[in-house]
């Protein structure tokens, strides 16, 4: 039987009373609504793969769209799956491998020691 760290449970519980509060909260509009929803999910399940080594980055929101001038009354959830399908290729496609690189070293992790034809680290 898997043992289950104690700072996942505190987590889990922290995350129970936030989606108690949201539901108790006044009514939002629907995009808060989506939004603050989504976040919620976004860390339970980030919360569910805490041991699979996998981490998210970001998300996208009809909130987002909304905020750079596009008429999300119409968009559905198919639209919007549709649209971070395409932006997580493009961002792997762009810029991802860049980035990684670049805020990896500037966060001063280490690279792995590779050896030369003579055995010697480089």
């Amino acid at each position: 039987m898997k043992t289950i760290d104690k700072n996942l449970i505190k987590r889990i519980k922290k995350l129970c009373g936030e989606i108690e509060e949201f539901a108790d909260s006044s009514e939002p509009d629907k995009d808060t609504i989506e939004g603050e929803a989504y976040s919620i999910l976004q860390e339970i399940l980030s919360v569910a793969n805490y041991n699979d080594g996998y981490f998210p980055i970001t998300s996208v929101s009809r909130e987002d769209l909304g905020g750079i001038g596009f008429d999300t009354a119409k968009v559905d959830d198919a639209d919007m799956e549709h649209l971070a399908s395409k932006m997580a290729d493009s961002y792997c496609d762009c810029c991802y491998w860049d980035a990684l690189k670049i805020l990896a070293e500037e966060s001063e992790i280490p690279k792995k020691s590779t050896l030369n034809a003579k055995n010697k680290v480089i």
